[in-house]
């Protein structure tokens, strides 16, 4: 099958995913077709897997969404760099350290993704601090909400 017909295919299960329909036996070409666009998007970008992580976990979506971060007790509006199914990343004034408690809207879904995460990595840039941070103890249903979001993402990048 030629790559157009394959991501044809793809989104049909993609769309047939996020309204719940999928069969048995789709479920399992659709997350296996996950992985394989996630797979080869990754290695066009040379990026390489953290042990125990799959293609479709490591897939970012350079999305800017907006997301409350509570800083010295009180919720603060910042806006994502990129989201993947693990965390995000976000422009913060100074290096955040600990855990934090977020608020991320997702425009697909009409509703907040709420939980903790903590800064692994900061980058200090003039007057301001690029945090990456990774989602700690979000459950399976809101992880699943965050990655349907990077694939829905990564489909509209492949329309243009």
């Amino acid at each position: 099958m030629d790559l157009a017909k394959w991501i044809a295919n793809f989104r049909v299960l993609h769309q047939k995913a996020r309204t719940n329909s999928l069969t048995g036996p789709e479920q399992g070409e659709y997350l296996e077709g996950r992985n394989e666009l996630a797979r080869a998007v990754l290695a066009s970008q040379k990026t390489t897997l953290a042990p125990g992580e799959t293609p479709r976990q490591a897939l970012r979506a350079t999305r800017v969404l907006p997301v409350e971060i509570d800083v010295g007790g009180r919720p603060r509006p910042f806006l994502t760099l990129d989201v993947y199914s693990g965390g995000f990343s976000a422009i913060v004034g100074d290096p955040l350290q600990g855990k934090v408690r977020f608020s991320l809207k997702l425009p697909s879904e009409n509703e907040r993704i709420e939980g903790e995460a903590v800064c692994v990595q900061s980058e200090k840039q003039p007057g301001r601090t690029r945090c990456s941070f990774r989602f700690e103890n979000l459950g399976a249903v809101a992880r699943e909400k965050v990655e349907m979001f990077v694939f829905d993402a990564l489909l509209e990048n492949l329309k243009s």
